[in-house]
C-alpha cells in the first residue's frame, strides 16, 4: 500500500508537468473572436416621409395670375422645406450609422 501511495505522489504530478506547456518569449492567446449576429443594422425610413412631393397648384382658365403666381410660390417653399428636411434627416442618419 505504501508503495501505491508512493507511486501516485510521484506519478501524477509528473504527469501534469507532461501535459503542461510553457509558452516563454510567446505571447498569449488571442481570445476566440466574437460570434457575429445575424441581425443587420435598420436604416429608418424617417427621412423616406419626408420626401414627398408637393403636388402643383390647379391651374384654371380664367384664374387671376397672382392668385396662381402665390399659390405656385407656396408649393415651392413647401418643396424647398422637405428638400432641406430630408437632406439634414440623412446627414444624421450617416452620422448614426457611422459611429
Amino acid at each position: 500500500m505504501k508503495r501505491f501511495v508512493f507511486t501516485l505522489l510521484v506519478v501524477l504530478p509528473l504527469a501534469g508537468c507532461a501535459s503542461f506547456k510553457l509558452n516563454i518569449g510567446q505571447s498569449p492567446p488571442k481570445p476566440p473572436a466574437p460570434i457575429v449576429s445575424d441581425i443587420k443594422r435598420q436604416i429608418p425610413n424617417d427621412c423616406e416621409t419626408l420626401a414627398v412631393p408637393v403636388p402643383l397648384p390647379p391651374v384654371t382658365k380664367g384664374q387671376n395670375a397672382k392668385k396662381s403666381l402665390a399659390e405656385h410660390r407656396a408649393a415651392l417653399v413647401t418643396a424647398d422645406g422637405r428638400l432641406d428636411a430630408t437632406r439634414n434627416c440623412e446627414a444624421q442618419v450617416r452620422q448614426d450609422l457611422s459611429k
